[in-house]
Formats: C-alpha cells, structure tokens, sequence
C-alpha cells in the first residue's frame, strides 16, 4: 500500500484588526491588563461570541495572497 506524506504549517500573526476575534471588544496595545475585557471575553453564562467579520476577511485575503487552501467551510 503507498501512502503519501502530508506536511501542514500552522501560522499565528496577529492582525490589524480594530476588535477581538470574537467580542467587539476593543483591541489596545499597553492597556492596563483585563481593562478592555467584555463579558465575552470573561465568559459570563449565557453570553455568546460573535465572530469578527473583519478579522476573517484579512484572513482569507492573506492566505489568498500566500497561495494557501482555503476549507470548504469557510
């Protein structure tokens, strides 16, 4: 039986995205810590998160623009 090799590559790059990935809120750099935390991002029952259109659309456009394959599930 021939079995072929498949090599993956994870990435994590931080976006210039203006919110969090899955709260609306804001992303700020030498912020006091938690100062900018929602009750999303703390995890209060029966809040859900949203995802961040705008983080998934810099996404895409980089792995369209590093050739990558993009799941059918996008």
């Amino acid at each position: 039986m021939k079995r072929d090799v498949v090599i993956g590559i994870e990435i994590h790059c931080e976006l210039k995205s203006k919110a969090k990935m899955f709260s609306d809120a804001p992303i700020t750099f030498n912020a006091e810590v938690n100062s900018f935390a929602n009750e999303i991002d703390v995890g209060y029952p029966g809040t859900l998160p949203s995802l961040n259109q705008e983080a998934v659309r810099l996404s895409l456009m980089a792995c369209l623009i590093t050739d990558c394959e993009i799941d059918r599930l996008m």
